[in-house]
């Protein structure tokens, strides 16, 4: 015997629209569920034409959301099981819902903003008083690890019950990149306890840069101006990269000149290194004015910077399906070799210079608002 599932029930979510929901003995195994409605019911008859099914074939299905009823109808819906191709009774008796609307549901539910690791959900409701809200998220995610493997990560449901007067609420300490789904529903106030269906709301918080990007590993030097290094892409697990730069640093830079190496004024000392940037002074006659104007101009460039950073220079931009491919062929890369990466110069090395590298990592779509990320 196929037993029909229990405590089926109804609730309008919209003028057009209800969910159903069910029960079913943790002990019986199906292998789906149809779901039969039809709108203004007669009494005492159950007319098979009339009646319109919907299969969901998951062993776990407990709720069906239907939508394009008729408005304001009354409508009666009834939950049968199937297993092995055979379905079994419908539950009994149909369950009725007197007229499509929606009492205890938030409306227009938005996100008002959001952050890398912060949402800020927003909602109206003008139902019955007094009643208090739930709200719970759940999030998941894949992307590429620093090894190029597929990784998924889920995170566990949250929930949170709140004031019936309250209108929004702050997530926060999410994962960045990460997709939630959040859930926005009325609850009775005990001693009842009853909870109604919840509008819902599915957001991916902003990316960032990477959490970590490994060194470059030096590997060997067959000539005096060049040295070959293994490169190492980064987890994409904040967010999809964009491009990396392979980053040359004076010997001398502590770690915390490192962190404080920000990207605009990189590019600037990079800009340095290049010979004869000031080209429009042509002529003998504007020698002299070009040696005048060498200390103000040094001055000048180097006001706002710290000292620190003077030789340290971008020697390549490498776009990300580049650096994989790198990492998959695990080819080495020749540090020096006086070829241009994506508008770089990777400038020959002084054999008598030590040097440090750096990797840094972009985020795809991020870098107006924060490239920062060593």
């Amino acid at each position: 015997t196929i037993y029909p599932p229990t405590n089926v029930r109804v609730q309008a979510t919209s003028n057009t629209s209800a969910v159903v929901q069910w029960d079913l003995d943790n002990d019986r195994n199906v292998d789906g569920f149809v779901i039969r409605y039809i709108h203004e019911p007669v009494s005492g008859q159950r007319d098979n034409e009339r009646w319109k099914t919907i299969t969901i074939m998951n062993p776990s299905a407990r709720h069906l959301h239907i939508s394009q009823l008729t408005a304001h109808k009354p409508y009666a819906f009834c939950v049968l099981a199937i297993r092995q191709n055979r379905q079994g009774t419908c539950s009994d008796p149909p369950t009725t819902i007197d007229r499509l609307q929606a009492t205890h549901m938030v409306t227009n539910l938005v996100i008002a903003w959001k952050t890398s690791n912060s949402v800020m959900l927003r909602w109206e409701y003008t139902g019955p008083q007094p009643i208090g809200f739930y709200v719970n998220q759940t999030g998941r995610k894949d992307y590429l690890d620093q090894n190029l493997q597929l990784k998924g990560m889920i995170s566990p449901g949250f929930r949170q019950d709140l004031d019936g007067h309250q209108r929004e609420y702050l997530w926060t300490t999410l994962r960045p990149y990460m997709e939630y789904t959040f859930h926005v529903g009325v609850r009775e106030l005990p001693p009842a306890g009853k909870e109604y269906w919840p509008r819902e709301v599915i957001v991916r918080t902003d990316p960032t840069g990477p959490p970590f990007v490994d060194v470059p590993e030096f590997i060997t030097s067959d000539h005096a101006n060049t040295a070959l290094i293994r490169l190492k892409c980064a987890s994409e697990e904040y967010g999809p990269i964009s491009h990396y730069w392979l980053v040359v640093l004076p010997g001398n830079f502590t770690q915390d000149d490192v962190l404080n190496l920000d990207s605009t004024s990189l590019q600037k000392s990079t800009t340095m290194m290049r010979p004869n940037q000031n080209k429009n002074y042509y002529g003998k006659g504007n020698k002299k004015v070009r040696k005048v104007n060498k200390d103000q101009d040094y001055k000048r460039r180097y006001m706002h910077e710290p000292l620190a950073l003077r030789g340290a220079y971008i020697a390549a931009g490498i776009p990300v399906h580049e650096m994989q491919q790198i990492q998959r062929n695990d080819h080495l890369f020749t540090l020096g070799d006086g070829q241009m990466y994506d508008g770089y110069d990777n400038w020959p090395l002084d054999s008598n210079t030590k040097y440090r590298l750096m990797m840094r990592a972009f985020a795809r779509d991020d870098i107006s608002r924060n490239p920062d990320y060593p």
